[in-house]
């Protein structure tokens, strides 16, 4: 039983179906989102998505990142923005963290990058980085 699905079935063959569908959408999501189907209200107030309950409209079901505010109702955005977090997570692995030009950097005063490309700033000491490859050569300076 799931809390999330309230089908029953008669049919084995579409109980099966159904389960595969389950399946694919769980590991689409990671763990990373949460479905609502649209009849279902995701009880968010500010959703771009409210439920169409009652509504006779006949929308799509829609996800929502538990990692930030990021809320679609396609699939291959859900994998896209799985990704994403994937980057930043294995960025801030490495002691960086990621700021793009419309993002203002920690030193905005002093970094030559900042407002103008994507760049990393070493969480140690602030040091920036226009690219993954240098990420590797600047931790090394903090082993010696």
């Amino acid at each position: 039983m799931r809390q999330d699905c309230g089908y029953s079935f008669c049919d084995k063959t579409r109980f099966v179906q159904h389960t595969a569908r389950h399946e694919r959408l769980d590991t689409l999501m990671g763990g990373d989102f949460q479905q609502y189907r649209a009849t279902v209200s995701c009880g968010r107030p500010d959703c771009i998505y409210p439920s169409t309950l009652g509504s006779g409209q006949n929308k799509s079901s829609h996800f929502h990142c538990l990692k930030c505010d990021f809320v679609c109702t396609d699939t291959n955005k859900v994998v896209a923005h799985r990704r994403q977090h994937q980057k930043l997570d294995s960025i801030m692995a490495a002691g960086f963290e990621k700021f793009t030009p419309t993002t203002p950097c920690s030193a905005p005063d002093t970094c030559i990058h900042s407002g103008k490309q994507t760049h990393y700033h070493c969480l140690s000491c602030q040091y920036a980085v226009v690219g993954l490859s240098q990420m590797t050569a600047h931790k090394y300076r903090h082993l010696e």
